[in-house]
């Protein structure tokens, strides 16, 4: 079965588990009701994410069966997207404690972390950090695995904007691993990709279903184990990675840290992200603010990221720049767009 073949058959999957979870949603009760930080005014039917984790796991088992992936590692990604996808789904349906979260986030990373190195026989050199000591790389590494599950969660507040970002994410990812000739990893990036897609059909303006916090929780996951294997297993950038999802890595990052200096609650529910204040203001529609975020991460990240994997010596500059970049994007848009509020 070639893979364009197999891609397909995992898109049509997503797309009919999605149908039937939408009805089993509706059966139940399941809803998304508007709150704060709400940019839908009707009640949508809600964790339709964890469609994610049905649909790739028989997809990894199969590559691991036919022999398209070999690294026994991708059996931890589907135990921890496993944890990661029921703990949203807990969330979605009861809302736990942010505290509670934090602690199974941290146990989950920390476990994983600790797999992907050996318990630390294996090295993992952040080129980020001046010095390699492995336990302040083990850090690093929980810490990222932790913000990414939230960041991917922090985002997924306007209909479209993660499911997009998500499939180009997977394309780019899959060819810079295509460019460093490793099919595999290439493989499963372009799977979450094709999983996605059904899913952003239905999300796009007005979304007919929500992905949840067990989506949100999944992908976060599964694009920084990705980006954490290749770097330890396969010797690929990491620093590529975090270039390539910077529009909303600085988006995220940037608010909280605003947010933390008012004293506001980080966890709570808000509309300080940069694509809320683009949508109060009126004038952008969502579909408009989710094509504008796409093409700053096709147009200007994209390219900035594969230039740090041909360049390597400069990649933490690049990274720098790019981020900088992004960041004065960001701030001179929310000046602009509250000074000519009316």
């Amino acid at each position: 079965m070639s893979k364009i073949t197999i891609l397909c058959l995992i898109s049509f999957t997503s797309l009919v588990l999605i149908l039937l979870y939408s009805k089993f949603a509706k059966k139940i009760g399941l809803y998304d009701t508007p709150n704060e930080r709400s940019t839908h005014t009707q009640p949508i039917p809600l964790g339709a994410g964890l469609t994610f984790f049905l649909c790739l796991t028989p997809s990894i088992l199969y590559f691991k069966y036919t022999g398209l992936i070999n690294s026994n590692s991708y059996y931890i990604l589907l135990i921890g997207a496993l944890f990661c996808t029921v703990l949203g789904f807990v969330d979605d349906v009861r809302h736990l404690s942010a505290k509670f979260r934090l602690i199974v986030q941290f146990l989950i990373s920390l476990f994983t972390l600790l797999y992907l190195t050996n318990f630390l026989n294996i090295t993992f050199e952040v080129k980020f950090l001046p010095f390699n000591i492995p336990i302040i790389s083990l850090i690093f590494g929980v810490l990222f695995l932790m913000w990414m599950v939230n960041l991917f969660n922090f985002v997924d507040g306007i209909d479209g904007l993660l499911g997009s970002q998500v499939f180009i994410y997977g394309l780019f990812f899959s060819y810079f691993c295509l460019a460093s000739n490793n099919s595999a990893l290439s493989l499963v990036y372009l799977a979450l990709s094709a999983l996605t897609l059904p899913f952003l059909i239905f999300n796009w303006r007005p979304a007919k279903v929500f992905m949840g916090d067990a989506g949100a929780y999944f992908l976060g996951f599964c694009f920084a184990f990705l980006g954490l294997v290749g770097k330890i297993e396969y010797g690929q950038s990491l620093v590529a990675n975090v270039i390539l999802m910077s529009p909303i890595i600085s988006d995220a990052t940037y608010t909280l840290i605003l947010r933390a200096q008012k004293r506001k609650k980080i966890f709570g529910a808000h509309r300080d992200h940069l694509f809320h204040i683009m949508l109060d203001s009126k004038k952008l529609k969502p579909c408009k603010i989710v094509i504008l975020y796409s093409l700053l991460t096709v147009f200007l990240t994209a390219p900035t990221a594969y230039l740090s994997t041909l360049k390597t010596e400069y990649a933490v500059l690049i990274c720098a720049i790019t981020y900088v970049s992004t960041l004065l994007i960001y701030i001179c848009t929310k000046n602009f767009l509250k000074t000519t509020a009316p």
